[in-house]
């Protein structure tokens, strides 16, 4: 089985920071990378990422058919969404343990390619 390899986007980049040491720290097998949020369409495109934690959802994280996302608190909201394995759910208060589990559900998806682009298809709520 594969690392898990995370995509990093969100903003306050403080935030992104921190997530991206704690991360490094408790998950070290993963691979986890972080851009600024103007880059999110452009790398994930090129680094094909199994989870992508972000503040605002871009065409690529569907399209490339990103396994698991999240987008934390857009627009400075109090919930964030989050969608893996095509199965949609909105979050109050987003903690640092649910973070690492989504780290650790999309490991094992990345083998299973048939459900990459079920985030894409089982459609956004609204």
């Amino acid at each position: 089985m594969s690392a898990p390899r995370v995509l990093l986007a969100n903003e306050p980049l403080s935030y992104r920071d921190a997530l991206v040491a704690v991360l490094g720290s408790l998950r070290p097998l993963a691979e986890v990378w972080a851009v600024e949020a103007a880059a999110l369409e452009r790398e994930t495109r090129r680094l094909a990422p199994h989870l992508v934690v972000c503040s605002r959802l871009v065409p690529a994280v569907e399209e490339v058919g990103v396994a698991a996302w999240v987008e934390l608190y857009p627009d400075h909201g109090a919930l964030s969404r989050v969608c893996v394995r095509g199965e949609h759910r909105t979050v109050g208060d987003m903690q640092l343990r649910d973070l690492l589990c989504l780290v650790d559900e999309a490991q094992p998806i990345s083998a299973d390619q048939h459900v990459l682009s079920a985030c894409m298809s089982a459609g956004r709520p609204h």
